[in-house]
């Protein structure tokens, strides 16, 4: 059964909708008006609160240095996911082309390790929106909630606005304008502010689904081959005990013996005898069934090498710009960490929320780079576990091709190689996130 990938539109229509793509299925002549408000909108949006959160970090927030580590760690979070989805904007054919080849490539050879993965990459999906929904539904409790002391002193200390109980969601830097002054500018301000935090965690699904939609069914894929690697050297017989033959390995299609004597003596009824026949067919099965059952292998085995390379491509151009404020986000939000005694409640389980959203990701990414690591594993461990000494040195001679293809590591490394993802490398940050807490509370800060 050949894969379709039901997420394509879960990535692509997002971003038609906001305007940041224009897709030609569906109609660009009758969209153009759309695409052209929607994605002059988002343009002028971020454009705006950008320079607004510059201005109210450089002109207000200077002036407190919690405040100012918050406007920082907003500001590198920020960056990383508009950053990568401007790059997917400008790589969309490429993309749009992965998901081409995954059609193409991918198929069903076992159901049960098929609905498995399509389990896993649901919930996946499943957890995301979760996350994203507990964002906003936390940034909207802030500007709800009774005011702390804390809250009181930036409202009219800092940002200097007459009416403090008027909170937004982003306190953003307008001169000498207070838009907390008028009821109707506020709710102006208020509106338009939760529609850029919904773009935002619109952007922030659509960077990490397609980290999903492609290494999760992937790692599926290698598996499917994986129980074909087990068999080599070994004589295929189906549930009753019937010698068969695997004519496709990615749909796992096969004939049995019986099936295909009576094809040749059909086809041969008037050139060779019955016995004939039988004897050509296990010839066959003896001598030649092996070389075309690994040859098939060795291919299979390449097709899903040439899409995680190009994945692993993709993924490099992506963070090329992210993994950098990424790891300055974590590094501020260690820092952060460090001021929770003097926050009310609500500010501490925002900062601690924040390191955690921190962690996930950066785990996800470690986590998916293991996965692509793994498909190797995958492929390497079945071949151990087959007959493969039982085969003809020829044979032998492909089997150790098919392990040497499978040698090269497969993790996700930015930076020329500076920084690769391994759980590893995950450990190491978790290490020095407690060893800087423990540092600050010897210090007495904590």
């Amino acid at each position: 059964m050949k894969y379709h990938s039901s997420k394509r539109d879960l990535f692509l229509i997002p971003l038609h909708v906001i305007g940041l793509i224009n897709l030609p299925e569906f109609k660009p002549n009758v969209w153009w008006l759309h695409t052209y408000t929607a994605k002059s909108v988002f343009f002028c949006t971020a454009a705006m609160i950008g320079c607004l959160h510059f201005g109210n970090t450089v002109f207000y927030a200077v002036h407190d240095l919690t405040e100012f580590l918050q406007k920082l760690l907003e500001s590198a979070i920020a960056s990383v996911y508009v950053g990568e989805i401007f790059i997917c904007k400008f790589q969309i054919d490429l993309i749009i082309n992965m998901f081409d080849l995954q059609d193409e490539i991918f198929s069903v050879s076992n159901w049960k390790i098929y609905k498995k993965f399509v389990r896993k990459e649901n919930f996946e999906i499943s957890v995301l929106l979760l996350i994203g929904i507990i964002i906003v539904l936390g940034i909207t409790l802030e500007t709800i909630l009774p005011l702390s002391d804390r809250t009181l002193y930036v409202m009219t200390s800092i940002y200097q606005h007459k009416i403090p109980s008027r909170v937004l969601p982003f306190n953003l830097y307008t001169g000498s304008i207070d838009v907390t002054d008028r009821l109707d500018t506020y709710c102006i301000v208020y509106v338009l502010e939760m529609y850029a935090l919904v773009l935002f965690m619109v952007v922030v699904f659509e960077v990490v689904l397609l980290q999903i939609t492609f290494p999760t069914p992937l790692v599926g894929q290698y598996e499917m081959l994986g129980e074909f690697g087990t068999m080599i050297g070994m004589e295929h017989r189906n549930s009753f005990g019937h010698f068969v033959f695997y004519t496709d390995l990615t749909t796992g299609k096969c004939i049995t013996e019986t099936k295909l004597l009576h094809n040749e003596i059909n086809a041969d009824l008037y050139e060779i005898s019955k016995q004939d026949t039988i004897l050509k067919v296990t010839e066959w099965r003896k001598k030649k069934y092996q070389h075309f059952y690994i040859k098939q292998i060795v291919v299979r085995h390449q097709q899903l090498n040439k899409f995680t390379s190009q994945y692993i491509k993709r993924m490099s151009h992506l963070h090329r710009i992210g993994v950098v404020p990424l790891l300055s986000a974590l590094i501020l939000s260690f820092y952060q960490m460090a001021y929770l005694r003097n926050l009310p409640w609500f500010h501490c389980l925002k900062t601690f929320g924040e390191f955690v959203f921190l962690m996930l990701n950066i785990w996800h990414i470690t986590y998916q780079s293991e996965q692509l690591n793994h498909c190797n594993e995958i492929i390497e461990r079945a071949v151990y576990q087959s007959d493969w000494y039982k085969c003809s040195p020829d044979l032998r001679r492909k089997v150790c091709m098919l392990l040497r293809t499978g040698q090269p590591k497969k993790h996700l490394s930015f930076l020329y190689g500076l920084i690769r993802f391994t759980f590893i490398f995950f450990v190491k940050i978790l290490k020095a996130a407690f060893n800087f807490l423990n540092f600050m509370k010897i210090e007495g800060r904590l």
